[in-house]
């Protein structure tokens, strides 16, 4: 075998190994003992149900090439205050947060031309979200007490 095959076929077996150990899927961050996320649908429930909300398309992706995150978009009724707007985005990342523990966040939502996201509040890492929204905590605290009924 020649150097450039025996390197390529090394390359190969490397490639092959580092994705059967992960199945190609990011692995898990450490998960505090005792963390119990909050079911992906009851978390997605949530901003369906609040006020100015039409739709919403949120979901949990963790496949080669996309790390474990939450992914989408909530669209409110046109022509909301910015504020409105930037208020239910901070609620979704709330809600979102007592889900899969280390997930990453790509979601935004919009009014009209007016879209909030991460970028809005200059969250890119994960020390920024915690900073703003506190440590995640699952099933403790759960539900908000903001979106507690009775």
């Amino acid at each position: 075998m020649t150097r450039a095959r025996s390197l390529l076929a090394g390359l190969l077996v490397a490639l092959a190994a580092a994705c059967s150990s992960t199945g190609g899927a990011t692995p898990d961050p450490t998960v505090p003992a005792g963390y119990e996320a909050v079911p992906d649908e009851e978390l997605f429930s949530v901003p369906r149900s609040l006020p100015g909300v039409r739709a919403s398309d949120l979901r949990y992706v963790d496949e080669l090439g996309q790390s474990r995150s939450y992914r989408g978009r909530v669209t409110m009724q046109e022509g909301l205050p910015e504020e409105r707007v930037d208020r239910t985005f901070d609620t979704v990342l709330r809600v979102l947060r007592h889900g899969r523990f280390g997930a990453s966040y790509e979601v935004d939502v919009q009014s009209g031309s007016y879209v909030a996201g991460g970028v809005t509040f200059d969250l890119t890492l994960a020390e920024d979200y915690e900073a703003r929204y506190g440590e995640q905590t699952g099933q403790e605290g759960w539900p908000l007490p903001s979106l507690r009924t009775g």
